[in-house]
């Protein structure tokens, strides 16, 4: 005598496991401004200004970095 529970082909059951992952640390780091100087040349205040557009350079590359991680990751949802 056959089991009709036992005869039948095995049911697969996918089961999704959802991991969060954080983007790496240093794109999360806050972006650093350096203080005016307070005293100086026309000189002086040229290197701030490089050294601003510098630092505002860095922040957007790396908000340009967290744009594609999201990207990629919400693609994998």
């Amino acid at each position: 005598m056959l089991c009709g529970a036992c005869s039948s082909k095995p049911q697969v059951v996918t089961v999704t496991d959802t991991v969060y992952v954080l983007p790496p640390e240093y794109l999360l780091e806050p972006c650093t401004k350096n203080p005016a100087p307070k005293k100086g040349t026309n000189k002086d205040l040229v290197k701030y200004i490089l050294g601003l557009q510098a630092d505002f350079d860095l922040c957007n590359k790396k908000l340009k970095v967290l744009h594609e991680y999201y990207k990629t990751t919400s693609n994998n949802r």
